[in-house]
């Protein structure tokens, strides 16, 4: 059940600019992420000369220093905004009828996954652990087959690279990510926010961008439904991938 309301708040702002600051600028020339169609050159865990960086711990840190302190700032009618320095991001938010301990495991157990975000889910929580969520069952190419979790904070945050569809080929090796945060709200309930930052300039990225503000309002939808009516059918399921299918001559 969704609280109707898309917040931004005060200290969504100060974790998104930290995130911003530190996952920038680090690469490594990872070989098993390139047929996935994430960018090496983008990879905010990796060094130069393809050491592994601190940059989780630093967000781990932040994400524990910033949970205790919630203040709204404003509240927005949508969801895709920009903000300086980070540019655009798409975002959604809803508040389910669940407990932070079974969001959190929907959203970082395989099982979890596929009971809302994909048919087919691959999810290990470790850092450079593997985050695969692949929509269409029949093809790796539907989805973030190679991608990598890049940090987390146990019941309140974690962040995973992401790609985009295969008629997107520039922002399939953009180095984009998404970043999901949350916590409780009430008895039984939890407020969960995901973010998809990274995002350029160019026709096809806004394409894509469009693309995923669908994309990300069906995800929040599907969340909602698992926990009001349980897992996902997905053989009655309307998914974009299907629609694309259909589309073709």
């Amino acid at each position: 059940m969704s609280d109707g309301a898309w917040n931004i708040s005060a200290h969504d702002k100060m974790f998104d600019a930290a995130l911003f600051e530190h996952l920038q600028g680090a690469n490594c020339g990872a070989k098993d992420q390139q047929d996935s169609g994430w960018n090496h050159r983008n990879d905010p865990i990796c060094s130069n000369d393809g050491r592994v960086m601190k940059y989780p711990l630093m967000l781990l840190s932040l994400a524990a220093a910033v949970a205790v302190n919630p203040v709204t700032a404003q509240e927005a009618s949508n969801k895709t905004t920009t903000e300086p320095g980070l540019g655009r991001w798409v975002r959604v938010e809803a508040t389910v009828k669940a407990p932070v301990a079974e969001v959190w495991r929907v959203f970082t157990t395989s099982e979890g996954a596929e009971e809302f975000f994909a048919q087919k889910a691959n999810i290990r929580l470790a850092i450079g652990g593997p985050y695969e969520i692949q929509f269409d069952p029949k093809n790796e190419q539907s989805g973030t087959k190679g991608l990598k979790v890049l940090s987390y904070a146990p019941e309140e945050m974690i962040s995973f690279q992401w790609n985009a569809p295969t008629e997107y080929p520039e922002v399939r090796n953009g180095g984009t990510w998404v970043v999901v945060q949350i916590r409780p709200e009430g008895t039984d309930r939890t407020h969960v926010t995901v973010t998809h930052y990274g995002w350029k300039d160019g026709v096809e990225w806004d394409q894509a961008y469009a693309h995923f503000v669908r994309g990300w309002g069906d995800l929040k939808n599907r969340l909602e439904r698992r926990f009001n009516d349980g897992p996902i059918d997905w053989d009655k399921e309307r998914m974009i991938y299907k629609e694309a299918k259909e589309r073709k001559p």
